[in-house]
Order: C-alpha cells, then structure tokens, then sequence
C-alpha cells in the first residue's frame, strides 16, 4: 500500500476532498415512514450492493424550508460513517425529484473539478479503503466523520483523463458485472439441481416405506448454558468442547471440534452430547442439521436429537433433516416474527418417512455422490467470484496510479466467468 501511494503522489496532482467538494454535510434526523406523505428518505440500509430500489424507500418528515438542505440530486455521493458499512458509499445518477437523506451519511457534492463518476470509482479503491481504515475510530461501531473525510488524499489527473479512466472502467466493470452474474446464477443452478434431487427422494414414497414423527425416533432436548457462563469457558485445550451456533456454518456436515472449552463444573450445569447426536439450531438458521463426531456441551440455542429407534443409516437421517420436506414443517411449527424459534414440542411432531434400511444405503449413496459434486461446483465458483473481485481491484489499482491503457482497445473484454 505505502508503495501504491507514492506511484499515485508521483502520477497524479493529488488533493484532499475539502478541496475537491463544494458541500460536505450530515444528513436529516427524522424516523422512517413506510406510509404517508413526505421526501423519500434515503438510508444506509437502503444501499444493497451498489444499488438503491427507490420503490422501497420510506419517506419521513421534513420541513419544507430543511429539504432543500437536504436534497440530493444527480451526482451526489453519500457515505456511510458509522457501524459496519463505515466507508461504503454510493453515487446517487438518479433519484425521485423531493429526496433526502439520513444522518448516518454524509453528503459529498464534487465540484467542477472533478467528475462524480470518476470520484465514485477511486471510493472503490484500495488506496480509499486504507485510507477509511487509518481514520475509523471507535472498536464496538466504528465511524469515520465530516472532519476526517475532509481530509481524504485524492488522486487528481486533468478533466479528459478522468473522462477516458470513466469511460474505461464502466466498459470492464460492466462486463465484470456480467461475469459475476453469470457465476451466481450457476451457483444458484448447483444447489438447485441438488435440492430437487433431495425433495423428490423424499417424496416419492415406495414399498415397505413407513411415516414416523421425531419423538417417535429420537430423544429430543434443548441445549443448556451454566450461568454465568464466562465463569466457566477456560483455555485448557484439553477442557470440554463448548459448541455454539457459530461453530457451525451453512457447509458444515460434521462437529469435531470447538475453539472454546468448558471448565468440567461447567459441563455438570450443561447438556452434554456425544458423538452421533444430532443438533438443529433453534434459532439462527433453525433447522439446520449438523452430525456430532466428538463429545461435548451445547449452547442453548440448540436442539439436540439422539436416535432411540436403530431403524436409521445416520446419513439418511440428516440428508431428510436438511431437506425442504424438513425444513417447511419446521417452518411451519416455528414461532416468532422477527426471530424464528423451534421448541422441543413444535419439533415432536414433525413427520420423517421411513423406508427399509437398505433402502436408505442407497438413497445415502446417492446423495453423497451428488452432494459431493455440488461442492466441488460450489467451490469452483466462488473462486471464479474471488478471481473476479481481485481483477477489478486490480484495474482500480492500475486507473488511480497513472499506470492506466491508454485506449480502450487496449483492454480485453470480461464476457463471461470461462477462462478466469
């Protein structure tokens, strides 16, 4: 990075953003209204990967003589400075006639020396980021405010090199765009062909198949947390594996271990659970099945299944647990709005088909296989996304230290996600 700077000192007239700005200013406080009259009232959450649905937008109250403070029109930029999008920032090309914005943004207004545009891409830049990064203050909601943005470094080349760096980038960030899509669509297409071939072997029922509910096959109990728990956790490697949500993730099959122990006193006051039980989370995700390989203690926030039948391959069971046959009774059964919850009586109930145990072996064999070929394409595509994410921080690391093509032609167009 240090070296990044001094291409960019050494290219560029490089001035600070107060110098570059005519306005720089906090948005309206003001609650949000999903009814009603009033200016649309632009938030931070509204930004959603670059893009702003203006029909969603609430509106709010604002004094007729406070809008036109507030007004943001084409070729504005606002920026995030508080919490965890501190820095993210967004170049307002079109907006509803009577908009304002919040006050958790800032207001930037470029003035005739510089181009919105241009300025909106060096904000995606490395340079930008590091700079963002040395001038955040505070751990638990980080911020960056008016007075240190003011003094961001900016990279200044003359007005008809700005354009043609614009015109550059829009070319190869659109095609990039495009790529990216389509690497996401197959993402989505990979875990599509997997879960229908799921639902349809839990549907299509044949001979000697039976329907059993959970508490027909399972012991089934809530998770449990000695209090207070800091008391408890200890360093010791050798303590007993606490097992949180967190330790789980969306691609995770098995529990072998945990980062966090438990002190044994502390395992005495737990739910203890040993190695084939199967945990659902209650909450978070609900219903999402993880297999035990390990012994251990469990947060309260899950569930925890043991199989008290012996009529189950353990694999067949947690592919039915992470199906959609699965998943809508849970759904079903969960209490709560905002925050979806399972209980050990909402999950009782839910009914599990039964065939044959060499039945299942097959079933087993099959998924696996296909499970097996579904991550292999899901990992390959995230690569491709990473790969396409790294280019662009590439172009933008060549567009702001001079070292830039000098003609468009001189690019080669991102058509696709092949060949990256």
């Amino acid at each position: 990075m240090k070296r990044e700077m001094q291409i960019i000192q050494s290219e560029f007239l490089i001035k600070t953003l107060e110098e570059l700005t005519t306005q720089i200013d906090y948005g309206h406080t003001a609650s949000a209204k999903i009814e009603g009259t009033g200016p649309k009232f632009l938030r931070i959450t509204d930004i959603q990967e670059g893009q702003v649905d203006w029909e969603t937008v609430p509106t709010c109250e604002c004094d007729p003589d406070k809008q036109e403070k507030y007004r943001l029109e084409a070729g504005d930029i606002v920026f995030a400075r508080t919490g965890a999008t501190t820095g993210k920032t967004f170049l307002v090309d079109d907006c509803p006639e009577s908009t304002v914005f919040a006050s958790y943004l800032i207001r930037i207004r470029p003035s005739k020396e510089i181009l919105s545009e241009y300025l909106a891409y060096f904000f995606q830049s490395s340079w930008y980021w590091h700079q963002i990064s040395m001038r955040a203050t505070g751990s638990a909601q980080p911020g960056v405010n008016a007075t240190k943005l003011k003094l961001l470094k900016i990279p200044v080349p003359s007005l008809s090199q700005q354009e043609r760096i614009v015109a550059i980038l829009d070319d190869v960030f659109a095609a990039i765009a495009s790529a990216t899509a389509n690497v996401k669509k197959n993402l989505t297409n990979a875990q599509e062909v997997f879960e229908s071939e799921l639902n349809r072997v839990f549907s299509e029922k044949g001979e000697g198949w039976q329907v059993k509910t959970l508490d027909q096959i399972c012991e089934i109990a809530r998770g449990g947390s000695p209090r207070p728990i800091k008391q408890y956790l200890t360093d010791d490697p050798d303590g007993i594996n606490w097992i949180k949500i967190s330790d789980a993730t969306a691609s995770t099959k098995y529990i072998y271990s945990t980062k966090q122990k438990i002190k044994q006193e502390g395992a005495k006051r737990s739910r203890v659970v040993k190695e084939g039980d199967f945990l659902l989370s209650n909450s978070m995700s609900f219903g999402r099945p993880y297999i035990m390989k390990t012994s251990g203690c469990i947060h309260d926030g899950w569930l925890v299944l043991r199989d008290k039948s012996g009529v189950f391959n353990q694999d067949y069971l947690y592919h039915f647990l992470g199906s959609n046959a699965a998943y809508h009774q849970f759904d079903s059964r969960a209490s709560g709005s905002t925050v979806r919850n399972l209980n050990i009586n909402l999950v009782s109930s839910v009914e599990v088909p039964v065939p044959p145990i060499n039945k299942q072996e097959e079933i087993v064999v099959r998924l696996d296989t296909l499970l097996a070929k579904k991550q292999a394409l899901l990992d390959l595509y995230e690569r491709k996304l990473e790969v396409l994410n790294e280019l662009k921080q590439s172009i933008l690391s060549n567009a702001f230290t001079g070292d830039f093509y000098t003609d468009k032609k001189d690019i080669k167009p991102v058509t696709s996600e092949e060949g990256l």
